[in-house]
């Protein structure tokens, strides 16, 4: 659809490839800092694709059994961020290799039938989402393991029942229950994408909707099928069975836009990871730790020694200083929604104009358009998970102002809420 997208393309793998040579290091300074006994644990040498570059694991190891812990944190670490990866990867089949065959070193340890990966071929596939017709409507061969059972199966599969993973079909079900709309916005979460990854204003202003006219009509087609549950939906159909459901004036709308995934969690993915990954910790009573992941989600497992403590900001042009910070112990999920980039590693959902101006990651389902109330906005609950306090706090967020009533309202279901005011304050209510 648009014009001189593959030199942007080309552009975006290489600005996608240097983010995730740097990983993690520099935007887990906003997140838990500890004292000298705290350790980032990694996934075992020689692991595939995996999401330990987006969501890591602090732990304070036991000195009087340091290597045995290490061991066993780091083996539950590295299946988890394996399967995770695969299980919320939108576009790309476990067991698919960018040559087209599949993977020989799926895991059988997985006992609920997810697959471990080698990274075969897979660092420029599984990195960038590329308009691109499906592989078969290109004439490219693909083989897709039958053991797929992650999101990228369901946007393969449209109109069929297909069974899926019980960790995906629970984020199915929470997305479902608050009935917003943010999971069909695929399309337009991939024309931002080439967005952020734009090397200049002028190369951005050729897929930017508030610039382009050609960008803007396409995004209003999308949304007019996006918006409409006849043209598309997700039937939840019990025993972790799921149908897409797709209206042939979309498929064909796709076809000609060369829209190869119809669901996304994007900027909400992370939130279900880090809940999904802190519940295998916490089954095996592992919860002197947290899992932070690099866009400010952060589930503290048990009563720790220290506070967990998240930094808050403000922001004036292309300025962003700390302010202020939350500090909270025991077990607590914290939440930061923001509308800039906190480090290098965050490139890949924000563009920062050389005006100052920022495009963020939060697009609104009524139109399209990217929104962030504040600078940024802190939640934490010691009842809900990150997953439900994004749900149940962005229709407040996402939008041109804050809507404190509903901030006031989560207040009284336990939920505490941090924002730095226009008047110069921290401001917010306690849970």
């Amino acid at each position: 659809m648009h014009m001189n997208k593959d030199k942007i393309r080309v552009a975006a793998l290489a600005a996608l490839l240097l983010v995730a040579a740097i990983a993690l290091g520099i935007a887990l300074q906003n997140l838990f800092t500890g004292e000298s006994g705290w350790t980032r644990i990694e996934v075992t040498p020689g692991t595939g694709l995996n999401c330990s570059d987006e969501v890591a694991l602090m732990y304070e190891i036991d000195e009087n059994q340091a290597i045995a812990e290490r061991k066993q944190l780091s083996l539950l670490y590295t299946r988890a961020a394996e399967e995770l990866y695969w299980i919320f990867n939108s576009r790309y089949e476990p067991g698919e290799t960018e040559a087209g065959s599949v993977s020989e070193e799926a895991s059988g340890e997985a006992e609920a039938g997810s697959v471990s990966e080698e990274a075969s071929g897979m660092a420029e596939a599984g990195s960038v989402s590329e308009k691109t017709p499906r592989a078969a409507e290109a004439g490219a061969a693909r083989n897709l393991a039958p053991e797929g059972n992650g999101l990228a199966v369901v946007n393969h599969h449209i109109n069929e029942e297909v069974t899926v993973d019980p960790r995906l079909y629970h984020a199915f079900e929470i997305m479902a229950e608050y009935d917003l709309r943010y999971l069909y916005l695929a399309p337009l979460y991939a024309e931002h994408e080439m967005l952020v990854h734009s090397q200049s204003d002028a190369e951005a202003a050729l897929v930017d909707p508030e610039i382009s006219e050609e960008a803007a009509a396409y995004r209003q087609g999308v949304l007019s099928f996006i918006q409409d549950p006849e043209a598309i939906s997700l039937l939840l159909l019990g025993e972790q069975r799921v149908k897409l459901s797709v209206s042939e004036a979309y498929q064909k709308f796709a076809r000609e836009n060369g829209i190869d995934a119809y669901l996304d969690f994007y900027w909400l993915k992370n939130a279900f990871i880090v809940d999904a990954m802190s519940e295998v910790f916490r089954e095996a009573g592992f919860t002197r730790g947290t899992v932070e992941s690099i866009d400010g989600y952060v589930s503290c497992l048990g009563e720790l020694g220290e506070e967990c403590t998240m930094k808050l900001h403000t922001r004036e042009g292309r300025e962003v200083r700390p302010v202020d910070s939350v500090s909270v112990g025991g077990p607590v999920q914290m939440v930061s929604l923001r509308d800039f980039p906190l480090a290098e590693t965050e490139d890949s959902r924000y563009y920062v104009m050389e005006s100052g101006q920022i495009r963020c990651p939060y697009l609104d389902p009524a139109d399209g358009r990217g929104k962030a109330a504040l600078p940024e906005l802190i939640l934490y609950s010691e009842e809900e998970t990150c997953a439900r306090l994004l749900l149940i706090a962005v229709p407040g967020y996402i939008r041109e102002e804050l809507d404190e009533d509903l901030m006031r309202t989560l207040a009284e279901k336990g939920i505490t809420s941090s924002w730095y005011g226009n008047n110069g304050k921290t401001s917010g209510f306690p849970g």
